[in-house]
């Protein structure tokens, strides 16, 4: 719970104060180390958060908070695995948007294409149920 109230006070109070302040270097560089704090505590928090979403749909009448609780107890000694877990998809993710930015501005500088190969085409999902509601 404390380090919920760390997070929400790095995020709202230093970090927009930080940003406004007037000594541009050392804001500069306890903003870098604020941001990084906050986004290993936000990548911390999202593995509780996420299980938290699993839980409130498989759960019938757990939801909200009870949902959190009962994530937070399932994943009690392996909140650790699943931050290391998490880290590690999140810097491959970025590595991946890294190679795919880079690719599109080689094309954009040699003039290929840049776009969705194949046709995409949207349909409307039908609505009506697919099976008779008398049926049992």
């Amino acid at each position: 719970m404390v380090t919920g109230y760390i997070f929400l006070f790095i995020l709202v109070i230093l970090v927009p104060k930080l940003l406004f302040s007037n000594h541009p270097l050392i804001s500069k560089s306890i903003l870098i180390f604020l941001s990084t704090l906050a986004l290993i505590l936000c990548l911390h928090f999202a593995v509780v958060w996420i299980l938290g979403i699993v839980v409130s749909v498989m759960e019938e009448d757990c939801f909200g908070f009870e949902a959190l609780g009962k994530a937070g107890r399932i994943v009690k000694g392996k909140r650790f695995d699943g931050f290391v877990l998490n880290l590690w998809w999140n810097l491959i993710m970025l590595i991946l948007y890294e190679v795919g930015l880079k690719l599109n501005k080689c094309k954009k500088n040699h003039g290929e294409e840049i776009g969705v190969r194949g046709n995409i085409e949207y349909s409307e999902i039908p609505t009506t149920p697919l099976v008779h509601e008398d049926i049992p």
